[in-house]
């Protein structure tokens, strides 16, 4: 239905702009468009001399000093749902030793819960939920981290070729990263060195 309408009105606009390189390549085949949209990149702006010391945190959030008291903490931050299949991941990253896991964002109850059941059993030292938090906060925490993932589905056009500000959040943040196999992470991941990605 979306297509129907952006096929019929997308031929009289100007200027059209769309998240990366992929999703013009897309548009320019799929629309047949006589000049690619233009790429803008999902970057936030992040000044570190803003960010906030865990002391300045930990009062309203006590249980994150279990979490990083670890040797390795790992951290997801995003939306918390069932098509981003965040358990293939994990079960992945639980068999590190000595590491805590951090998963920052709001999501799907029922979901969060089945997660929260299956990370009890995993081999993790500490799973802390810390639901969803202001932007200083985020960026805060996610400065003492050791890795970042990023979890996506392959069902659409829309996962596979996503767009994520969490790739340039946690790059700014030299924060290494560890991913779903989407084509943008692999050729970024190629070139610069700072993560792999997992099938």
């Amino acid at each position: 239905f979306f297509q129907f309408l952006e096929s019929s009105s997308i031929k009289s606009f100007d200027v059209i702009v769309t998240a990366n390189e992929q999703r013009a390549k897309i548009m320019a085949e799929y629309y047949n468009l006589r000049v690619k949209p233009t790429a803008i990149n999902n970057i936030p702006l992040i000044r570190e001399e803003k960010l906030l010391d865990l002391s300045e945190i930990s009062p309203k959030y006590p249980e994150l000093k279990k979490v990083f008291d670890s040797k390795t903490t790992f951290v997801y931050q995003g939306v918390i749902t069932r098509i981003r299949q965040l358990d293939r991941i994990l079960d992945l990253l639980s068999q590190t030793p000595n590491a805590s896991l951090l998963l920052i964002g709001g999501g799907e109850e029922e979901y969060i819960d089945e997660l929260r059941n299956h990370l009890r059993k995993s081999a993790f030292e500490h799973v802390l939920f810390l639901g969803k938090v202001a932007p200083i906060v985020l960026y805060s925490l996610l400065k003492h981290c050791d890795l970042g993932i990023i979890s996506y589905s392959m069902n659409d056009y829309n996962n596979k070729f996503c767009a994520p500000n969490k790739i340039y959040e946690y790059a700014s943040l030299q924060l290494p990263m560890v991913t779903t196999n989407q084509q943008l992470f692999k050729e970024v991941f190629k070139e610069y060195k700072i993560g792999i990605t997992v099938s």
